[in-house]
């Protein structure tokens, strides 16, 4: 999460100068369009490569725990208070909504 957000930081400060320099210095636009360009490559393999879309930990609420394994723990068996279908409030032992009648799915 610390390297994407400084890596926004990057390209902010990237654009920015690509830009002071298009108006600044209008004879060293091209280049500067070229090494912005030659940046954005950069960046998106930096953002999509493995290393940028690496599982980010502390997510749940067990700060161990990725947020992957908390949404699998979450659908394998814990209660349900809400109906997935139509959002009605469930009482605890229900094995079919009171409100719109679907069988619910109990681990």
């Amino acid at each position: 999460m610390l390297a994407r957000t400084a890596l926004s930081f990057a390209n902010a400060g990237v654009l920015g100068a690509t830009l002071a320099v298009w108006f600044l210095l209008p004879q060293y636009s091209t280049y500067a369009l070229y090494g912005c360009l030659g940046w954005v490559v950069v960046a998106f393999g930096l953002m999509y490569s493995p290393w940028g879309n690496r599982r980010i930990r502390g997510t749940g609420s067990d700060p161990g725990t990725t947020g992957a394994s908390v949404r699998g723990a979450a659908l394998a068996g814990a209660p349900l208070d809400f109906c997935i279908y139509c959002a009605a409030q469930l009482p605890t032992a229900a094995r079919r909504c009171p409100a719109c009648g679907h069988a619910l799915a109990r681990g």
